[in-house]
């Protein structure tokens, strides 16, 4: 707002607050909507059967870190320097497809519904 179109009645401090508000509305929006996909992310536990080894196009460094670490949920592997989004979604889509053995692990369901979830969010 140019000064010469402020009310009298509202103060300088609260016209600046609305011109801020107005002005970063947006990014704000976009920055609550990442936070809520980190939560999600967060919430998404790795399945103790993942072998990051046999997942193919995952990057090197991504697949040496990963195995290292061995983080315990998606939000962990995304904070991981040196794995990327497109790494994490490798894994994601690792985890959907289920083990590869042929024992199947129970409880497999409950983690295919989280992903589904998560995939839902990204949209």
């Amino acid at each position: 707002m140019q000064s010469g179109r402020r009310s009298k009645h509202l103060s300088d401090d609260i016209t600046c607050q609305v011109e801020i508000s107005v002005k970063y509305e947006g990014y704000i929006e976009r920055q609550d909507a990442d936070v809520e996909k980190l939560r999600i992310m967060d919430e998404k536990t790795i399945p103790h059967w993942i072998d990051y080894d046999s997942i193919p196009s995952l990057r090197t460094e991504a697949r040496q870190k990963l195995n290292k670490i061995r983080p315990t949920t998606l939000g962990h592997a995304l904070r991981i320097s040196g794995v990327s989004p497109a790494d994490v979604s490798l894994v994601m889509i690792w985890m959907k497809r289920g083990p590869q053995s042929s024992d199947s692990e129970k409880g497999c369901a409950d983690d295919l519904d989280s992903v589904d979830k998560v995939d839902k969010v990204r949209e």
